[in-house]
């Protein structure tokens, strides 16, 4: 497809210059004989004179005829020249689409647990008044067709903008094969799990990735929060960088 586009492309130009390049010389040729009429023939064939009486012959009228057909193919030629060239972006820009890495968030899991006898965590799902800390898994996905290399994913949690500790993701480059899935993770527990099923909490997180694709970076980032009426997280858009979401008054304690 790109090589057959960039011949065409190649060879118009080419031939508009050789249409120019008949038109001139038709040009030239009508006014060599303006200036210099043969009037024998005019006088051998009286007819072929125009009624204007100006040395006009057939001839003439062959010749301009000939260059106003040749101005309109080179019309054409220029026409069909920007029309292929449009041709050819549309379908790059399609193919650049439909063979690019695309590297978003998939979804999530929540799982409850309440510390149980000899310090065992019991799993509680649902949740319920037992329940004292949640495990979070925060999906992330190459929907594309191709892998994204060099992927730096970023996951920063905040729970009334403050940053949770032990909650890291390795952010050294990695390469994301095509419907390849992995997860950030975190926990929240003690009062700030109780802060923020009370309300009184806001548990936020921004989730970036940066990567590589055949000739093109691409880069994006998502803030979510976490909903505990519907258990489940809230897609706020791209606002990575706005100002962290608090309830005036309400510190966790982490």
């Amino acid at each position: 497809m790109d090589n057959s586009a960039g011949i065409i492309l190649a060879m118009t130009p080419a031939i508009i210059g050789q249409k120019l390049d008949e038109i001139l010389g038709i040009l030239k040729s009508h006014y060599r004989k303006t200036d210099h009429p043969d009037r024998s023939a005019e006088e051998k064939d009286p007819a072929s004179k125009t009624k204007s009486g100006q040395g006009f012959t057939r001839s003439d009228k062959i010749q301009t005829c000939l260059a106003v057909l040749t101005a309109a193919a080179v019309g054409t030629a220029v026409w069909a020249n920007v029309q292929t060239r449009k041709l050819v972006s549309v379908a790059q820009k399609t193919y650049e689409s439909s063979n690019r890495p695309y590297v978003g968030t998939n979804g999530g899991e929540i799982d409850y647990f309440h510390e149980g006898p000899d310090h065992a965590s019991v799993h509680d799902n649902p949740r319920n008044a037992q329940s004292t800390f949640m495990v979070f898994r925060m999906r992330f996905k190459n929907y594309g067709t191709v892998p994204g290399e060099n992927l730096v994913a970023a996951f920063d949690p905040r729970i009334n903008g403050v940053k949770p500790p032990g909650v890291a993701y390795p952010s050294r480059p990695t390469t994301m094969f095509p419907s390849e899935t992995k997860d950030f993770s975190g926990e929240i527990g003690g009062d700030s799990f109780k802060g923020v099923f009370a309300g009184s909490l806001i548990f936020q997180v921004d989730m970036s990735f940066h990567y590589d694709g055949p000739g093109n970076t691409y880069s994006y980032c998502v803030r979510e929060q976490f909903n505990p009426g519907s258990n489940d997280f809230m897609d706020l858009g791209a606002k990575c960088g706005d100002p962290w979401a608090t309830n005036k008054g309400a510190h966790p304690q982490l």
